[in-house]
């Protein structure tokens, strides 16, 4: 399966083939590949999709540090969507972001960002290390389509 992510030139192509890579291991409803932009503090989607909730939690995530955490840890992190936990929500309302730091030669590059209603317990090592292996996908998705990104 990731070599048919791997084949793919056009980013939709790219896009449609990691959320059915991500679908195999865990439900996902919405997915990118956001970069780190130079010279800011921001990110940058490389896939159209134009998700703002997304990215809303994403920079709240960057200006409490907690992004910069995730480099330092080198590891995926599982962050419960506060939203949807709690209070009089049911567990079947439960939503997680999973952020996968992508590195290129120990420089962190960007985030791969999934949004699930997996329960976060219900991780398994063996999940986490599959997640893990997308990270390089990831970093092939950033050099293949660097003329996409938008700086």
């Amino acid at each position: 399966m990731t070599k048919a992510v791997r084949q793919k030139d056009n980013p939709k192509e790219i896009l449609s083939a990691l959320r059915n890579l991500e679908g195999n291991l865990i439900p996902v409803e919405r997915s990118n590949i956001y970069l780190l932009k130079k010279n800011t503090t921001g990110l940058s989607p490389i896939f159209e999709d134009k998700d703002s909730g997304l990215e809303s939690k994403l920079t709240a995530y960057m200006e409490e540090g907690i992004i910069d955490w995730i480099f330092e840890e080198n590891r995926v992190v599982i962050i419960e969507d506060l939203e949807t936990v709690g209070g009089d929500k049911q567990k079947t309302d439960e939503r997680n972001l999973i952020i996968i730091p992508l590195y290129l030669k120990s420089d962190n590059r960007g985030l791969f960002v999934l949004y699930t209603s997996k329960p976060k317990h219900e991780f398994t090592p063996h999940d986490i290390e599959s997640l893990e292996k997308l990270s390089d996908i990831g970093i092939d998705m950033v050099g293949k389509n660097k003329a996409n990104i938008k700086k």
